[in-house]
Protein backbone atom coordinates (compact mmCIF):
# COMPACT_ATOMS: atom_id res chain seq x y z
CA UNK A 1 0.00 0.00 0.00
CA UNK A 2 1.44 3.36 -1.03
CA UNK A 3 -1.25 5.97 -0.38
CA UNK A 4 -2.78 8.74 -2.50
CA UNK A 5 -0.35 10.91 -4.50
CA UNK A 6 0.07 14.40 -3.03
CA UNK A 7 2.47 17.27 -3.56
CA UNK A 8 5.91 16.67 -2.06
CA UNK A 9 5.67 20.00 -0.22
CA UNK A 10 3.58 18.17 2.39
CA UNK A 11 6.78 16.27 3.27
CA UNK A 12 8.94 19.40 3.51
CA UNK A 13 9.81 20.77 6.97
CA UNK A 14 8.05 24.02 7.93
CA UNK A 15 9.13 26.57 10.53
CA UNK A 16 5.86 26.36 12.43
CA UNK A 17 6.70 29.04 14.99
CA UNK A 18 7.71 31.59 12.37
CA UNK A 19 4.67 30.85 10.20
CA UNK A 20 2.34 31.58 13.11
CA UNK A 21 4.22 34.72 14.10
CA UNK A 22 4.13 35.98 10.51
CA UNK A 23 0.35 35.55 10.60
CA UNK A 24 -0.05 37.39 13.92
CA UNK A 25 -0.78 34.24 15.92
CA UNK A 26 0.72 32.96 19.16
CA UNK A 27 3.12 30.03 18.59
CA UNK A 28 2.69 28.98 22.22
CA UNK A 29 -1.03 28.32 21.82
CA UNK A 30 -2.68 25.25 20.35
CA UNK A 31 -3.89 26.07 16.86
CA UNK A 32 -7.21 24.58 15.74
CA UNK A 33 -7.62 24.56 11.96
CA UNK A 34 -11.16 24.57 10.60
CA UNK A 35 -11.83 24.02 6.91
CA UNK A 36 -15.27 25.47 6.29
CA UNK A 37 -15.08 25.16 2.53
CA UNK A 38 -15.31 21.40 2.85
CA UNK A 39 -18.80 21.58 4.39
CA UNK A 40 -20.58 23.58 1.72
CA UNK A 41 -22.56 25.56 4.32
CA UNK A 42 -22.12 29.03 5.78
CA UNK A 43 -24.00 28.90 9.09
CA UNK A 44 -23.07 27.84 12.59
CA UNK A 45 -19.32 28.37 12.42
CA UNK A 46 -19.43 31.54 14.52
CA UNK A 47 -20.95 29.57 17.40
CA UNK A 48 -18.44 26.75 16.96
CA UNK A 49 -15.49 29.14 17.10
CA UNK A 50 -16.88 30.93 20.16
CA UNK A 51 -17.54 27.68 22.02
CA UNK A 52 -14.15 26.18 21.12
CA UNK A 53 -12.35 29.21 22.55
CA UNK A 54 -14.56 29.17 25.66
CA UNK A 55 -13.86 25.50 26.40
CA UNK A 56 -10.24 25.28 25.24
CA UNK A 57 -8.32 27.76 27.36
CA UNK A 58 -5.04 27.76 25.43
CA UNK A 59 -6.39 27.58 21.88
CA UNK A 60 -6.57 29.80 18.84
CA UNK A 61 -8.64 29.13 15.72
CA UNK A 62 -7.78 29.47 12.04
CA UNK A 63 -10.90 29.32 9.86
CA UNK A 64 -10.48 28.63 6.15
CA UNK A 65 -13.68 29.82 4.46
CA UNK A 66 -12.75 28.66 0.98
CA UNK A 67 -14.57 30.51 -1.78
CA UNK A 68 -17.49 31.58 0.41
CA UNK A 69 -17.11 35.37 0.48
CA UNK A 70 -20.27 35.70 2.56
CA UNK A 71 -18.90 33.43 5.29
CA UNK A 72 -15.54 35.19 5.33
CA UNK A 73 -17.20 38.59 5.52
CA UNK A 74 -19.54 37.67 8.38
CA UNK A 75 -16.90 35.86 10.45
CA UNK A 76 -14.34 38.62 9.94
CA UNK A 77 -16.86 41.18 11.20
CA UNK A 78 -17.67 39.08 14.26
CA UNK A 79 -14.10 38.21 15.28
CA UNK A 80 -12.14 41.22 14.00
CA UNK A 81 -11.14 42.20 17.55
CA UNK A 82 -10.31 38.68 18.71
CA UNK A 83 -6.58 38.00 18.56
CA UNK A 84 -7.22 34.27 18.92
CA UNK A 85 -9.14 33.99 15.64
CA UNK A 86 -7.84 34.28 12.09
CA UNK A 87 -10.39 34.21 9.27
CA UNK A 88 -9.13 33.39 5.78
CA UNK A 89 -10.81 32.91 2.43
CA UNK A 90 -9.42 30.63 -0.24
CA UNK A 91 -5.79 29.83 0.47
CA UNK A 92 -2.92 28.15 -1.34
CA UNK A 93 -1.20 27.56 1.99
CA UNK A 94 -3.08 24.58 3.44
CA UNK A 95 0.27 22.83 3.67
CA UNK A 96 1.66 25.50 5.99
CA UNK A 97 -1.52 25.66 8.06
CA UNK A 98 -1.68 21.88 8.47
CA UNK A 99 1.98 21.82 9.46
CA UNK A 100 1.50 24.61 12.02
CA UNK A 101 -1.75 23.39 13.65
CA UNK A 102 -2.34 20.74 16.28
CA UNK A 103 -5.88 19.71 15.31
CA UNK A 104 -8.14 20.06 12.27
CA UNK A 105 -11.93 19.97 11.88
CA UNK A 106 -12.83 18.93 8.35
CA UNK A 107 -14.70 16.57 6.07
CA UNK A 108 -12.91 13.25 5.39
CA UNK A 109 -12.28 13.69 1.67
CA UNK A 110 -9.51 11.51 0.28
CA UNK A 111 -7.03 14.24 -0.64
CA UNK A 112 -7.61 16.29 2.51
CA UNK A 113 -7.06 13.41 4.92
CA UNK A 114 -4.01 12.21 2.98
CA UNK A 115 -2.44 15.66 3.19
CA UNK A 116 -3.36 15.85 6.88
CA UNK A 117 -1.88 12.41 7.46
CA UNK A 118 1.36 13.49 5.77
CA UNK A 119 1.48 16.45 8.16
CA UNK A 120 0.52 14.26 11.15
CA UNK A 121 -2.33 16.52 12.22
CA UNK A 122 -5.13 14.67 14.05
CA UNK A 123 -8.55 15.33 12.53
CA UNK A 124 -12.12 15.64 13.72
CA UNK A 125 -14.58 14.57 11.04
CA UNK A 126 -17.83 16.47 11.41
CA UNK A 127 -20.90 14.55 10.26
CA UNK A 128 -19.27 12.52 7.46
CA UNK A 129 -21.60 11.63 4.59
CA UNK A 130 -22.54 7.95 4.10
CA UNK A 131 -20.32 6.19 1.60
CA UNK A 132 -16.64 6.85 1.02
CA UNK A 133 -16.50 9.80 3.42
CA UNK A 134 -17.79 7.69 6.28
CA UNK A 135 -15.49 4.80 5.37
CA UNK A 136 -12.50 7.17 5.40
CA UNK A 137 -13.54 8.57 8.77
CA UNK A 138 -14.10 5.15 10.31
CA UNK A 139 -10.69 3.95 9.10
CA UNK A 140 -8.89 6.99 10.52
CA UNK A 141 -10.74 6.66 13.81
CA UNK A 142 -9.87 2.97 14.03
CA UNK A 143 -6.19 3.70 13.36
CA UNK A 144 -6.13 6.46 15.99
CA UNK A 145 -5.60 9.32 13.53
CA UNK A 146 -8.92 11.09 14.06
CA UNK A 147 -12.35 11.15 15.67
CA UNK A 148 -15.88 11.31 14.30
CA UNK A 149 -18.32 13.95 15.56
CA UNK A 150 -21.95 13.65 14.49
CA UNK A 151 -22.81 17.19 15.60
CA UNK A 152 -20.99 20.52 16.09
CA UNK A 153 -21.57 20.17 19.84
CA UNK A 154 -19.83 16.81 19.86
CA UNK A 155 -16.93 18.25 17.84
CA UNK A 156 -16.51 21.04 20.39
CA UNK A 157 -16.42 18.51 23.25
CA UNK A 158 -13.76 16.48 21.43
CA UNK A 159 -11.64 19.59 20.84
CA UNK A 160 -11.88 20.51 24.53
CA UNK A 161 -10.98 16.99 25.60
CA UNK A 162 -7.93 16.83 23.33
CA UNK A 163 -6.58 20.31 24.05
CA UNK A 164 -6.97 20.60 27.81
CA UNK A 165 -3.85 18.83 29.03
CA UNK A 166 -4.86 15.44 27.70
CA UNK A 167 -2.03 13.21 26.43
CA UNK A 168 -4.40 11.70 23.89
CA UNK A 169 -3.61 14.38 21.30
CA UNK A 170 0.13 13.80 21.66
CA UNK A 171 -0.42 10.06 21.36
CA UNK A 172 -2.48 10.53 18.19
CA UNK A 173 0.30 12.59 16.62
CA UNK A 174 2.89 9.97 17.58
CA UNK A 175 0.76 7.20 16.06
CA UNK A 176 0.46 9.12 12.79
CA UNK A 177 4.21 9.74 12.69
CA UNK A 178 4.88 6.03 13.16
CA UNK A 179 2.38 4.84 10.55
CA UNK A 180 2.58 7.40 7.77
CA UNK A 181 3.92 6.45 4.36
CA UNK A 182 6.49 8.97 3.18
CA UNK A 183 6.68 10.23 -0.39
CA UNK A 184 3.69 8.20 -1.59
CA UNK A 185 3.71 9.89 -5.00
CA UNK A 186 7.25 8.79 -5.79
CA UNK A 187 6.50 5.30 -4.49
CA UNK A 188 3.47 5.03 -6.79
CA UNK A 189 5.53 6.16 -9.79
CA UNK A 190 8.28 3.70 -8.94
CA UNK A 191 5.79 0.85 -8.62
CA UNK A 192 4.16 1.78 -11.94
CA UNK A 193 7.52 1.83 -13.67
CA UNK A 194 8.26 -1.60 -12.26
CA UNK A 195 4.98 -2.86 -13.66
CA UNK A 196 5.65 -1.31 -17.06
CA UNK A 197 8.91 -3.19 -17.10
CA UNK A 198 11.62 -0.66 -17.85
CA UNK A 199 14.17 -3.19 -16.71
CA UNK A 200 16.71 -2.56 -19.49
CA UNK A 201 17.66 0.86 -18.12
CA UNK A 202 16.54 0.81 -14.47
CA UNK A 203 18.89 3.50 -13.16
CA UNK A 204 17.89 5.97 -15.86
CA UNK A 205 14.18 5.38 -15.25
CA UNK A 206 14.39 5.45 -11.45
CA UNK A 207 16.39 8.66 -11.65
CA UNK A 208 13.37 10.30 -13.29
CA UNK A 209 10.91 9.23 -10.59
CA UNK A 210 10.92 12.62 -8.77
CA UNK A 211 10.23 14.34 -12.12
CA UNK A 212 7.37 11.98 -12.93
CA UNK A 213 5.99 12.44 -9.43
CA UNK A 214 5.73 16.21 -9.87
CA UNK A 215 3.66 15.74 -13.02
CA UNK A 216 1.57 13.06 -11.32
CA UNK A 217 0.06 15.46 -8.77
CA UNK A 218 -0.65 18.32 -11.19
Amino acid sequence: MTGIPIDNKFETPINQKQWLIDNNLDPDKQTILMSAGAFGVSKGFDTMITDILAKSANAQVVMICGKSKELKRSLTAKFKSNENVLILGYTKHMNEWMASSQLMITKPGGITITEGFARCIPMIFLNPAPGQELENALYFEEKGFGKIADTPEEAIKIVASLTNGNEQLTNMISTMEQDKIKYATQTICRDLLDLIGHSSQPQEIYGKVPLYARFFVK
